[in-house]
């Protein structure tokens, strides 16, 4: 947005377009300005180390706001305070007509509550209307959480995407076989699906902190289309010419269209959107080239984009956080209703930091390998079935149904307690990373061990119900064989019961985070996400470059939404933002 676009929002009241010249003027002199507006009357607040001085800044906002000469502001309120203290330290009532600053407090659209004695505690009549309790929180600006949940939906659309494409590909080449035609039509399907699953996911994350973000879908479906489909037959112009000026168009081609489609976006209401357009396709190409040249000849060009892409998200999400920052008067970040939600949420956002994230994936994974470990050398599931085996020889005599269902239970229970006592493990290592910084994390835990339990029994009672069904005629000595240990990425019985386990443990938390006023939607989107990218996998057992990095989705998908949930847990009036 150009300087003279700008002055012409502000003289016509624009609060946010004040607040950027305000900013504009006092940055060198270490001042921020937040400026709101309520019936017609302004209200700046102005922040320093040290508390900036009512001579000094009350003439300069009154000589500023005059040579504006805004029609509908009549009157403005200025205040001023130091950084992090809660309470203002003086307070100036500034008439837009006349010629003199008026000091009269009396002046103010309500008067203010006396000096408190406890100054934590203290708010005034003017700190609790509408205007000033959005200045109190202006300073909520988007961080680790917002690149949190940035990197989990765009990991996860992108991956659902590549793999469904990987499916329905196999799918149609056993059937019709491989034509130009049918390969180009799901590379153009594959391009828009890509684009509006990224593009949905990104803008639930951008919502929070962008006006009109709704419209951010359509244009990165649009552009990741574009690129999709130029990508593709540029590519096979590379290999046929793999020249480096060849290679360099191909990654700029992975980038920029969906960057500059975005950028009509940011463009009407970010400074500096320009770094949008450039900062992104420049830095694909460098880490498109390095990965195509620097990886083994094992890895395709397809194994290149991917990583490339991916890293292109976080780097793109890190640059979105440094904008919307650098432009929070102009966005308008999230206003908490309070400031006591507005200190819960600065304490969730330090404790659901990265270390955080690096804590969680470590100890998951020490449960994944733990819990493998026990399941195959302790000798928990041969001595259940040894027990069993003598069970089954004492109940011989039961009628046939009887005794079908009790083996099938007999059989089938060492493996479902196997099961979950490999999910009970993984959730106390996950338990220990929650416990320091929720005050109710036990619950959570206890809430795992119980769906855990009572998803096993339910399944240990389906499954012996269908075998009694289906082996109606069977004499009361037949031998049911016992299903096996099941494969993670085997989409089978086993494979199926693995996951209602897991879904039962995800639900669970769901309602545990939602009891915590976290939104359950990042947990549940981003779980049962990964639980669609390891159901999907089968049709990838032939490219082991995919396999490698499933496992890296599937463990940051919930820590990244736990940042996401912990850096907004608060109420959201409007769902979408609107710009005034």
């Amino acid at each position: 947005m150009k300087k003279s676009e700008i002055v012409k929002l502000a003289k016509q009241g624009h609060h946010q377009a004040i607040a950027l010249l305000l900013n504009h003027s006092l940055k060198a002199r270490g001042i921020q300005a937040t400026v709101g507006e309520h019936a017609g009357t302004l209200h700046i607040l102005l922040e320093s180390q040290d508390t900036p001085s009512q001579a000094t800044y009350g003439r300069v906002i009154h000589q500023g706001l005059q040579k504006l000469d805004i029609a509908t502001i009549n009157k403005a309120h200025v205040y001023g305070r130091a950084v992090g203290h809660p309470v203002f330290e003086w307070k100036t009532a500034v008439s837009l007509r006349g010629e003199n600053i008026i000091l009269d407090e009396s002046q103010f659209t309500q008067p203010p509550s006396p000096p408190p004695k406890h100054p934590p505690a203290a708010s005034s009549s003017l700190a609790r209307s509408p205007s000033t309790a959005n200045l109190a929180t202006q300073t909520l600006k988007p961080g680790w959480g917002f690149w949190c949940g940035w990197m989990m939906m765009s990991l996860l659309g992108s991956a659902i995407a590549f793999l469904s494409l990987y499916y329905f590909e196999s799918r149609i080449e056993r059937s019709y076989g491989t034509t130009k035609v049918i390969v180009s039509l799901l590379t153009f399907i594959a391009g828009g699906g890509m684009g509006l699953l990224v593009g949905w996911g990104q803008e639930t994350v951008l919502r929070r902190e962008f006006p009109n973000s709704h419209l951010w879908i359509i244009r990165t479906a649009v552009g990741t289309l574009i690129s999709t489909t130029l990508g593709f037959f540029w590519a096979g112009y590379y290999r046929a010419v793999p020249t480096w000026p060849n290679a360099v168009m191909f990654w700029l081609l992975m980038a920029l269209p969906i960057v500059a489609c975005q950028w009509t976006l940011l463009r009407p209401k970010i400074i500096n959107a320009w770094l949008w357009l450039v900062v992104p396709p420049i830095a694909t190409t460098v880490i498109g080239l390095t990965l195509n040249f620097a990886l083994p000849d094992s890895f395709t060009l397809l194994d290149a984009v991917v990583m490339t892409r991916w890293l292109f998200y976080a780097l793109s999400g890190g640059l979105m956080i440094w904008l919307l920052r650098d432009n929070a008067n102009v966005v308008s970040p999230p206003t908490p209703s309070n400031q006591k939600t507005y200190r819960q949420i600065l304490q969730q956002r330090s404790r659901f930091n990265y270390l955080f994230v690096l804590e969680w994936l470590g100890l998951t994974v020490a449960g994944w390998f733990t819990g493998q470990w026990l399941i195959n050398f302790l000798p928990l599931t041969s001595l259940i079935s040894t027990i069993g085996r003598i069970l089954l020889a004492m109940l011989q005599g039961l009628p046939p149904a009887g005794f079908v269902f009790a083996q099938s239970l007999i059989n089938d229970l060492p493996n479902v307690l196997s099961l979950a006592i490999w999910f009970g493990l993984v959730c106390v290592l996950q338990w220990l990373t929650l416990r320091h910084r929720l005050d109710d994390a036990k619950t959570w835990l206890m809430g795992s061990f119980s769906a855990l339990a009572i998803s096993g029994v339910a399944v240990l009672l389906l499954k012996a119900t269908a075998f009694v069904v289906q082996n109606w005629e069977v004499p009361g000595n037949a031998i049911v064989e016992p299903w096996p240990l099941p494969s993670f990425f085997a989409p089978s019985l086993p494979g199926l019961i693995m996951a209602t386990l897991w879904g039962a443990s995800i639900l669970a938390q769901a309602h545990f985070w939602q009891r915590q006023k976290f939104s359950a939607t990042g947990w549940l989107i981003a779980n049962l996400g990964a639980l669609a990218v390891v159901t999907l996998l089968p049709i990838l057992q032939d490219d082991f470059h995919f396999l490698a990095v499933t496992p890296f989705v599937v463990l940051t998908l919930p820590a990244f939404a736990i940042a996401w949930m912990a850096a907004y847990a608060y109420p959201n009036p409007t769902s979408r933002r609107t710009a005034k």
